[in-house]
């Protein structure tokens, strides 16, 4: 089993906004990895998406817990953290609109889902494809899905970072969730639109397949930078390690 990750601030902002999750607890066999990106453009997202992270990891790691029905579990804490950041924001005038997206995927007694808010994203990436899990919460996507623009066209679309779900940003919201079976040579990524905004899915894929993880983290906010890097990109990659 192999988990890394790693965070850049990119070529543009003063600030990163983007936190990420890497946590196993071998007592529980539970592994536990993901990212929040704080919403660009609103105070505090940094704030946002590292309270967010905060409470997932205090809860992977309460040594003295049985986790019977995490699915749902996870899904009332993330109500929770929800309502942290709500409170937060409005005890605070200098983080009113605060919010984040949150990807994250548990592995829990060698079951695997992908709990998903926002449009950071879930690849699953082998020698053979990369496939994107996780379907976006954007103005762009829902068109996609419309049939009023193709995926092409969205691409380069002039709203394609209007996102229409986040943590935090109002009471309702809604969490997509995805099962997730892994075989031999698959590679899990999860990362911020920094990096799916700059690096296509075919430079992904070769980068992630042709290089040990440790050296892929680094090479893939190279590329990301290298590509205009207007937003901060963080990365987290996981191989199960599976025979």
């Amino acid at each position: 089993m192999k988990l890394v990750g790693t965070s850049d601030v990119g070529m543009v902002r003063d600030i990163n906004q983007d936190s990420f999750l890497m946590l196993e607890n071998k007592e529980k066999n539970i592994i536990a990895f993901g990212v929040a990106d704080g919403l660009g453009g609103h105070n505090a997202g940094e704030l946002a998406s590292a309270l967010c992270m905060d409470i997932l990891r205090e809860y992977f790691n309460i040594s003295n817990k049985e986790y019977q029905d995490m699915k749902n579990e996870v899904k009332g804490i993330i109500e929770y953290a929800n309502k942290r950041i709500l409170d937060f924001a409005n005890e605070n005038e200098e983080a009113q609109g605060m919010g984040t997206t949150l990807t994250l995927c548990i592995y829990h007694d060698g079951i695997g889902y992908v709990v998903h808010i926002g449009d950071s994203r879930c690849y699953k990436i082998n020698k053979e494809e990369i496939k994107q899990i996780t379907v976006d919460h954007s103005l762009v996507s829902h068109m996609v899905a419309s049939g009023e623009i193709t995926k092409e066209e969205a691409e380069h679309h002039p709203n394609r970072n209007i996102i229409t779900n986040a943590l935090g940003t109002q009471e309702e919201f809604f969490i997509d969730t995805y099962d997730l079976e892994l075989e031999k040579g698959d590679i899990v990524l999860i990362c911020s639109d920094g990096l799916s905004e700059h690096v296509t899915n075919e430079e992904i894929m070769e980068i992630v397949n042709n290089n040990d993880l440790d050296e892929a983290k680094h090479l893939l906010i190279d590329k990301a930078n290298e590509n205009g890097g207007t937003d901060n990109v963080t990365v987290v990659l996981f191989d199960g390690g599976i025979e």
